[in-house]
């Protein structure tokens, strides 16, 4: 459903207003979460999808960028991450 010039054109956007850079392999990816929000908006195509998140609701962009992330908000949630900093950080 999503042709690659239509997930580089969203791949594009996420990263300049986001930072999140979505590799190719990631592109069903980012088309199953497109159509959750198509289905919603009642967006008939990628393309229109697309044009309303850039020229008319710039919010649902957020919402987009919502699905996209990992809404973790654990401070100590990559275990290795923090045994590292407590056994070589800390202790010089």
């Amino acid at each position: 459903m999503l042709t690659d010039e239509e997930f580089r054109l969203f791949r594009n956007l996420i990263y300049e207003e986001s930072g999140i850079y979505l590799k190719e392999n990631r592109k069903d990816f980012l088309e199953n979460r497109l159509v959750k929000r198509m289905a919603e908006t009642r967006t008939a195509s990628p393309y229109w999808y697309y044009k309303m998140i850039t020229e008319n609701v710039r919010s649902e962009l957020l919402v987009l960028l919502d699905l996209l992330t990992v809404n973790e908000t654990s401070f100590f949630r990559n275990r290795p991450q923090m045994d590292l900093f407590k056994n070589l950080v800390l202790p010089s």
